[in-house]
């Protein structure tokens, strides 16, 4: 995910969108997915200490297989079906944008926010049953 992020930011900078512009624009961007890619890699790394010592074959290899393998699968793959990383001035980072914003359109109401949804968790929905009723009765417009 953080690699994706990273490349995805890439992108942006190469074709020069502002981040501000996106319907989201998370905190502390680039640097924490820079910070959670070197986080994982060392979880990674160290996940199978018990391997380690004492050193056991059996261990090694249940712990660190797909780490080995994946590398393998991700290359094999580009080779034998030919295909390129896109440059960060080539991806397509607009040519769904006007059918997303034309479905979003499409909703009565504006998002309510991220605490207004943890007041509504927290009281089962009660503080909030007018505005679904009014939603309601304009759904039957």
């Amino acid at each position: 995910m953080c690699i994706t992020y990273i490349f995805f930011y890439r992108a942006l900078k190469a074709q020069g969108i502002d981040r501000k512009t996106l319907p989201y624009c998370g905190w502390f961007q680039p640097y924490s997915a820079y910070i959670g890619l070197a986080w994982m890699f060392t979880i990674v790394c160290t996940f199978g200490y018990s391997s380690y010592l004492p050193w056991s074959v059996s261990n090694f290899f249940i712990n660190y297989t797909m780490l080995i393998l994946a590398p393998i699968l991700f290359i094999g793959w580009k080779l034998i079906h030919r295909t390129k990383f896109v440059s960060p001035r080539e991806a397509d980072l607009v040519w769904e944008r006007p059918t997303v914003d034309a479905y979003e359109a499409t909703f009565l109401e504006p998002p309510v926010g991220f605490w207004s949804e943890m007041i509504d968790l927290l009281t089962f929905g009660k503080l909030n049953k007018g505005r679904d009723k009014r939603a309601a009765s304009v759904a039957q417009m």
